[in-house]
């Protein structure tokens, strides 16, 4: 956890301490009422029912109590209690990881927009010469935060500079160049936005070109299907789009070179792949419909795989 949020791995810990003496110490229990079940109670309510006012009462109390020492409810409360009582698998460390990357992103995000909103209390508080208490605080808070904003996290940050006509445009280059080094679609939510910051750094915007040309090089039509099929469509990469490209540039007889190696997935690949309803899925009908027409097996496969029927097209088109 050393590279977590301080915020979260201090609740961990707390969390861990409660835990702890839930399980182990029973002065803790007979004085507080707090057991392992009690704290589970807590975590997944959904299967604790409270029908009476007094149960009601005691978890309220439970609450409370919990809350006095620290505890406040985390996805990885679980996991926690899991390493108290057995000691945490290979694969539930694995998980607890995973959940945490997850749970830290959130608190950074949600840290750094709290940061944002206190940049401005010198401003909006008074007509005092605050000017140079502005400066510091926005050149301090990029210092620390630079790498860690989005696009339109650090645009916020411009209008606050550009009231005292500060340039801050030293960091907006930074920023730009450690996305372009990552490329992680956290970071580019808005591939247009970013693409417009690119274009004010020519430097940066020739070396987004040279890493996707170099990208395309390495490409082929089985990487690229799967890897379009599998995406998640809310995440947003650099590389799609040269993805995209590379499939409806791709041309008929590299599609009927690829269907003729064939491979085990060729089934679901090329069903999901004409149903995309791009450039490149006309172009492997067309292949799949070349190939029907040099033998009666392969006219065969595309009628009763892939609903193809070259009869039909053929009498379509006279």
């Amino acid at each position: 956890m050393k590279d977590w949020q301080p915020s979260l791995r201090n609740q961990v810990i707390r969390n861990s301490i409660v835990i702890n003496l839930a399980k182990l110490d029973t002065g803790f229990f007979k004085r507080f009422d707090i057991s392992i079940d009690a704290i589970l109670s807590l975590i997944d309510s959904s299967k604790y029912q409270y029908k009476d006012q007094e149960t009601s009462d005691k978890r309220i109390q439970l609450i409370q109590q919990t809350f006095l020492m620290g505890y406040s409810h985390l996805e990885l409360d679980k996991l926690i209690i899991q390493s108290v009582e057995t000691s945490l698998s290979i694969s539930a460390e694995s998980e607890f990881i995973k959940k945490g990357e997850i749970l830290n992103q959130r608190e950074q995000e949600t840290s750094i927009i709290e940061k944002i909103r206190s940049l401005g209390k010198p401003y909006y508080s008074s007509f005092g010469d605050s000017e140079q208490e502005i400066v510091n605080e926005i050149i301090t808070f990029l210092e620390e935060n630079n790498f860690d904003l989005s696009i339109s996290q650090f645009e916020q940050i411009e209008k606050f500079a550009s009231v005292i006509e500060l340039d801050i445009s030293r960091y907006e280059k930074s920023l730009l160049q450690n996305m372009l080094k990552t490329l992680e679609p956290h970071y580019l939510n808005d591939l247009n936005a970013f693409k417009v910051k690119l274009r004010k750094y020519p430097d940066l915007e020739a070396y987004l070109e040279e890493k996707k040309n170099e990208y395309q090089q390495t490409l082929d039509i089985t990487i690229v299907l799967k890897k379009i099929i599998n995406s998640n469509t809310q995440s947003i990469s650099p590389w799609l789009k040269a993805d995209i490209e590379f499939l409806n540039n791709s041309t008929i007889d590299e599609y009927c070179q690829w269907l003729q190696e064939g491979d085990p997935d060729l089934y679901s690949m090329v069903r999901q792949f004409l149903a995309l309803g791009l450039p490149a899925s006309q172009k492997l009908e067309q292949a799949i419909c070349s190939l029907a027409k040099s033998s009666n097996l392969n006219k065969i496969r595309a009628k009763f795989i892939y609903n193809i029927n070259i009869d039909n097209i053929y009498n379509n088109e006279h």
